[in-house]
């Protein structure tokens, strides 16, 4: 499940300004907020979890306490507030339990699913988080629908996991993982294309982003006979291949390249825009992986069962 998160809240007065906070035990005044008034959200010690500017989407969203809007950061107001609450995180990836989603019938059960993008309501109790409302944004469908596409979009689904850190915002690694599902769902492009797109963009996300502009040894832009080092992560040309060090280095031809400058400078919104097929995009599919794996260091069950699916023979 993907999903973006609302908190159950409690509303208190503090100083003058509307407090919201997960607790309902707090030694504050209640309060009852207007539509579209200021709330500070906040957990009472350290650390706070966030520092933000909510607003109730609608007014009967008051008589329940869930479901705030968060607003974007532009409109936040400059509210000063004491060091406690200025100490401000937002949260990251949130680690939940869906209870009894298997239950037929279960109203959280389509918004629980696999990768599927949903609007969630989460209760926390004494460090522990539980799904209480799960409402299904997006399913893409056209990936779920076909084997190939799913097992693709569960690879790119724990890669994600693996390089998020808990409680630490990422939402380019999310806006990544969105993006190469609606690939797989919406786009008419080659599963390999998108395949390589991805790890080599999550990569850079990461922190591993390769060093393409040019041959790492003698300079050279257009390097001869270019190839790829997976250890270091860096252009290199065919002569230049003992001041590289040691490790594998696959050769790479020129749309291979082009498409890998393309993937890792090109503007994220343009990711899947480019074409490549035949011999190059196969070149291009082999250094991604290759190179993902090399740097993490470990494979992926849903890696294995991608392959495995792809070498089905097909009916």
């Amino acid at each position: 499940m993907i999903a973006k998160c609302y908190i159950m809240f409690y509303y208190y007065e503090k100083e003058g300004e509307i407090l919201a906070s997960d607790r309902g035990d707090l030694p504050w005044p209640k309060a009852e907020p207007a539509p579209g008034a200021p709330i500070w959200y906040l957990i009472e010690g350290d650390p706070v979890l966030g520092r933000g500017s909510f607003r109730v989407s609608h007014p009967g969203q008051l008589k329940a306490p869930h479901g705030l809007e968060v607003l974007d950061a532009s409109r936040l107001p400059d509210v000063p507030l004491d060091a406690t609450l200025s100490a401000a995180l937002e949260a990251g990836r949130l680690t939940a339990s869906a209870r009894g989603c298997r239950r037929k019938g279960s109203p959280i059960a389509a918004g629980s699913q696999l990768l599927v993008w949903s609007d969630v309501v989460l209760h926390e109790y004494r460090g522990r988080w539980t799904v209480q409302e799960a409402a299904v944004d997006r399913e893409f469908r056209g990936m779920r629908e076909d084997l190939e596409k799913f097992s693709l979009g569960c690879y790119f689904a724990e890669v994600t996991e693996l390089l998020v850190v808990e409680g630490l915002p990422c939402p380019e690694l999310l806006s990544l993982l969105l993006n190469s599902l609606h690939a797989l769902d919406r786009l008419d492009r080659p599963l390999g294309l998108v395949k390589a797109a991805f790890e080599l963009r999550a990569m850079c996300l990461a922190g591993y982003e390769p060093l393409l502009d040019a041959c790492a040894v003698c300079g050279c832009p257009t390097p001869e006979e270019p190839r790829f080092h997976l250890r270091e992560g860096v252009l290199h040309c065919v002569g230049c291949r003992g001041s590289v060090g040691e490790g594998i280095s696959l050769p790479l031809s020129s749309g291979s390249l082009a498409a890998m400058r393309h993937i890792v400078y090109g503007d994220p919104k343009r990711l899947f825009s480019f074409h490549l097929d035949g011999a190059g995009l196969e070149t291009l599919a082999g250094v991604a992986e290759a190179y993902l794996l090399t740097q993490l260091e470990r494979g992926f069950r849903t890696l294995d069962f991608y392959k495995g699916v792809c070498a089905m023979p097909s009916k």
